[in-house]
């Protein structure tokens, strides 16, 4: 874009030129005469070259250095190059090796510039990771690999992507130990692998990838974070809320250690207005010294999980604002919005980023759940089957079984006992029936399908004594 502007002003500063030099010879093109030029008289034709080439060169020393106020060529002022032998050719020879480096040099440079190209690789990785969605992400991901074929971290964001959205674990797996055998010492392969291996129910080899990243990088916030979450999800609270090294400075550090000391203080019953005093100190130190997106969520997660829903969404909308296009941001978000029950500003941020990548999984179940807490049960259904239309061909069994789970519990919820015709009831038993064979051990699951299944027998036994009563 930038090449066609100058040269359309190139373009239009020769024409504006041309025409201002045709102006000032009253509108006449220049007329020449066969005199004008003495060497077209010489019948030798190397003295006509040889002179000619010369005349290019006088002209440049004469620009460089005019020491001459003119020269007259009619008058032979500058005498003919005779011969092979005269020195005037050293100055045509040094003119034309002069012009040819030059051209030389801007192909050279062309070529350098090529060859720099690579240095773009993060670019294509960054839009890859922050791109919501999926296809212009993996272009951008694809060319970072294709520009640098061992950027660990451009893999591993591929391999996420295949995990979490095409249902491609085994190359999602590859992709990461690759990316491992790349770049050893980078941490992100192995946080990756264990994020798999949790989703897999392989907890030995998901704490051995974790291990693994901590040893990589000790300070790193991300990393504890991670691995707090995997023990708490273990129901390994002492674990889990071992803080990060006390040396680390890191703002998100800083955060889990408040969030560590919280909840041990939950756990052992220690007063509430203590918990509250301890850790707003400790938050407020960190805020006041990073308030990057990553830093405000962590914070925020804190408060909303001790109950101050409202600094809660304060600190996700200014995350959100830094971040715009982070699935995982918008998400807490809306949680955070629908505990506030502000369902309608939930709803409309959410429908704004399926606008974007309506292949969202997670935010599809959210915008159900929204409906759902808005009494909205058929919308809600009607969003999943929807999405299951699209992508059902596309997702694991897990993935199926959640969503048939929430088809299940939106009919469940929807109805009215009273009135509920029996093609309902069949119709969430399905739904719960199929959730239940794709995810057999799914405690929730379970327990919503007895609920559901005990609703229905209390519901037959009401109706059946209604009629032997009539």
């Amino acid at each position: 874009m930038i090449r066609r502007q100058a040269i359309s002003r190139l373009l239009i500063t020769l024409v504006l030129l041309c025409t201002f030099r045709i102006w000032m010879l009253g509108g006449t093109y220049p007329s020449f005469q066969e005199e004008d030029n003495p060497a077209s008289f010489s019948p030798f034709l190397m003295v006509r070259v040889l002179s000619y080439v010369y005349l290019w060169a006088f002209n440049g020393w004469l620009m460089l250095c005019p020491i001459h106020l003119s020269h007259d060529w009619q008058m032979g002022s500058i005498p003919l190059v005779q011969s092979l032998c005269d020195t005037r050719n050293l100055a045509s020879c040094f003119l034309a090796v002069l012009l040819i480096s030059l051209i030389s040099k801007v192909f050279i440079s062309n070529k350098v510039t090529r060859i720099l190209w690579p240095d773009y690789t993060s670019a294509h990785n960054n839009l890859g990771f922050y791109l919501t969605n999926k296809t212009e992400a993996m272009i951008h991901l694809n060319e970072a690999i294709k520009l640098s074929p061992c950027h660990a971290n451009a893999h591993s964001n591929v391999a996420n992507i295949y995990h979490n959205s095409l249902n491609k674990t085994e190359e999602a797996i590859k992709l990461l130990y690759f990316a491992e055998e790349c770049e050893p010492n980078n941490p992100t392969p192995h946080l990756s692998l264990a994020a798999i291996y949790e989703d897999l129910g392989d907890e030995r080899l998901a704490e051995r990838h974790y291990m693994l990243a901590l040893e990589l990088a000790p300070s790193q916030a991300n990393v504890h974070h991670h691995i707090g979450l995997f023990y708490e999800n273990r129901e390994q609270p002492n674990t889990a809320h071992v803080p990060p090294p006390p040396a680390s400075k890191n703002g998100c550090n800083m955060v889990f250690i408040a969030s560590s000391l919280a909840s041990s203080m939950f756990e052992s019953q220690v007063d509430a207005n203590m918990v509250n005093a301890v850790s707003n100190n400790i938050l407020i130190r960190v805020l006041s010294i990073n308030r990057d997106a990553l830093t405000l969520d962590m914070a925020a997660a804190f408060y909303f999980k001790i109950g101050r829903i409202s600094t809660s969404i304060h600190l996700y909308q200014e995350a959100y604002h830094l971040e715009p296009n982070k699935t995982s941001l918008v998400l807490h978000l809306a949680q955070a919005l629908m505990s506030d029950e502000q369902y309608a500003e939930a709803e409309q941020l959410i429908i704004k980023h399926l606008d974007i990548d309506p292949e969202d999984l997670e935010l599809t179940i959210q915008l159900a759940n929204v409906y759902g807490l808005n009494k909205s049960h058929n919308k809600a259904i009607s969003l999943i089957e929807e999405f299951l239309k699209r992508r059902s061909s596309d997702l694991s069994a897990k993935q199926l079984s959640s969503l048939y789970h929430q088809i299940g519990n939106h009919l469940k919820d929807s109805l009215t006992f009273e009135l509920a015709a029996e093609h309902l009831f069949n119709k969430a038993r399905h739904h719960y029936e199929s959730a239940y064979k794709l995810s057999p051990e799914d405690h929730l699951l379970k327990i919503n399908y007895d609920r559901f299944h005990q609703d229905v027998v209390f519901e037959e036994s009401v109706s059946d004594s209604s009629t032997t009563n009539k």
